[in-house]
């Protein structure tokens, strides 16, 4: 049974579900591509990609990375406001990120090609 997690609201026209299945993390419906962040934006790119993804943005503290299922495959501490993952050999597909920043959770979709 999938009970909600978090519910993000933007505006009133994009929301984001995730929920939490059997330990894993499963996101809901909707396309978003820029969440704000007090006055600033999570920038991931490029999107699709086939090698590296970029997360600008300050205070991020944790980023998992999960495949279309919500299982985790990796994680990554950053160490400044530029992350740049290593995605070169994932299998093609959709996956997410989940950004942990001061105390919020942020998900964000790309596609690997």
């Amino acid at each position: 049974m999938l009970t909600p997690h978090i519910y993000l609201t933007i505006d009133t026209s994009y929301s984001r579900t995730i929920n939490r299945l059997n330990g894993n993390i499963v996101t809901g419906y909707s396309e978003m591509d820029d969440l704000q962040i007090g006055q600033d934006a999570i920038s991931t790119f490029p999107n699709p990609s086939s090698n590296r993804i970029s997360v600008l943005e300050k205070g991020i503290n944790n980023i998992k990375l999960l495949n279309s299922f919500g299982q985790f495959v990796f994680s990554v501490k950053p160490k400044n406001e530029r992350t740049t993952i290593n995605i070169g050999d994932l299998a093609s597909g959709i996956y997410f990120l989940i950004i942990q920043v001061d105390g919020q959770i942020i998900n964000r979709r790309f596609i690997k090609k």
